[in-house]
């Protein structure tokens, strides 16, 4: 029932565009090979040759549309031919647009490298009616067996600076780019999609060729990975909480009240035409399973947990210290590791210990060797309990 609506409304919207007396003008120009009649032996199937190492292709195909076929030597309709996807048409990834003509678009399709022979079928030919098939508008793609052309770039692009406006190739032609990912799918960039996100890929292609009314199958010019300075955490909160960051390897948390909910994000701290680009990455927690008395066991007993994306809202349920993680495998400057310890709502019970070497500087205690903690770790603390006296930090002498 729904396919029947399905022609019956192509066919009254068609029957209005064939009207105004150039419906098929586009098709003519943007396919040579358009035909009027009922063969299609001579034209079908295209057959096309990829000549590069890429999984990407680009294919010119033909809107739905109906035209009528008339009999020869007269003006007498004898059928109504209609182009119309089947359902059984491969979705493609993809589809923009070329300056000229308004009755085609470019689809986007994957072709994977192991992959030697694919069949892309624009649209089906049907006399009158989705009973009658005539042809089918296929595309025969074929792996070049010679020696394939090398177009994915070994160096990444620094996106931080740079805009859907600019060329990412030097060169005279113009540009046009899709960016796809894992996560956020498959868009050009352009003004509609500027942003661009850590883990995504830019397939470029020739603007000029897009737009060409002479070709119908395409091949990127290049591929590219976009890469970022490194970011920094940040923590969005309730504004009545205090956080104290002017020490940067340790923030403290002073909660009102457990438990306490904050987000964690990845930022970049300086100028970006891309702010959300570490939007998707995954970050590391870890944090210290206190006792009901807050004593700290130690960094080797964190409890370790990978927050998506879609997670970066956490609640803590008591007194902890917490441990943010992020591993940039390709920032700027190669693979860099992004840490960020926090304690939140913290007095730490050393339960008795003599500390041999305790070195009080701006901000932060540095605990060496022998301690209850482990080497170089650094840990802020708001007080010191030691044979039930406690001491604020603040009052601490400095040596």
């Amino acid at each position: 029932m729904n396919k029947s609506l399905k022609l019956l409304w192509v066919l009254a919207v068609y029957s209005i565009y064939i009207s105004s007396c150039h419906g098929s003008d586009d098709f003519k120009k943007q396919f040579k090979y358009y035909s009027e009649n009922d063969t299609y032996q001579d034209s079908l199937p295209r057959e096309q040759s990829v000549m590069s190492n890429t999984e990407i292709i680009a294919i010119k195909c033909p809107d739905e549309h109906i035209v009528p076929r008339f009999k020869p030597g007269t003006d007498i309709i004898s059928y109504n031919a209609v182009y119309m996807r089947s359902d059984d048409n491969e979705k493609e990834s993809l589809s923009i647009k070329s300056v000229h003509g308004n009755q085609h678009h470019w689809r986007i399709y994957i072709i994977w490298k192991f992959q030697k022979i694919k069949v892309i079928n624009c649209l089906n030919v049907y006399k009158d009616n989705k009973t009658n098939l005539i042809t089918e508008w296929n595309h025969l793609i074929k792996r070049s067996k010679k020696q394939k052309l090398n177009i994915k770039r070994e160096k990444d692009i620094n996106i931080m600076l740079h805009s859907h406006t600019e060329k990412i190739y030097n060169s005279s032609i113009s540009e046009r780019t899709i960016v796809f990912g894992a996560r956020t799918g498959y868009r050009e960039f352009n003004s509609e999609h500027p942003q661009v996100y850590k883990g995504d890929t830019l397939v470029t292609f020739n603007g000029n060729e897009v737009n060409s009314e002479d070709i119908e199958f395409l091949e990127p010019i290049g591929i590219i990975q976009p890469c970022h300075p490194p970011p920094i955490f940040r923590i969005d909160n309730d504004e009545h909480t205090g956080i104290i960051s002017k020490n940067k390897k340790l923030w403290i948390a002073k909660p009102r009240a457990f438990p306490w909910t904050f987000n964690i994000s990845l930022v970049y701290n300086g100028i970006t035409n891309q702010p959300h680009f570490f939007k998707y990455e995954d970050i590391t927690l870890s944090y210290l399973d206190l006792s009901k008395r807050n004593r700290s066991e130690g960094f080797e007993e964190d409890i370790e947990k990978v927050i998506k994306f879609n997670e970066r809202v956490i609640t803590l349920k008591e007194p902890t210290i917490v441990s943010f993680t992020y591993h940039c495998d390709n920032c700027i400057g190669g693979e860099i590791i992004v840490k960020q310890h926090m304690t939140v709502g913290i007095d730490v019970d050393f339960k008795k210990k003599i500390l041999p070497t305790v070195k009080y500087s701006y901000d932060h205690l540095n605990f060496k060797p022998n301690c209850s903690f482990n080497t170089n770790v650094y840990s802020h603390l708001k007080g010191i309990v030691f044979n039930k006296d406690k001491t604020k930090v603040v009052n601490l002498v400095h040596q």
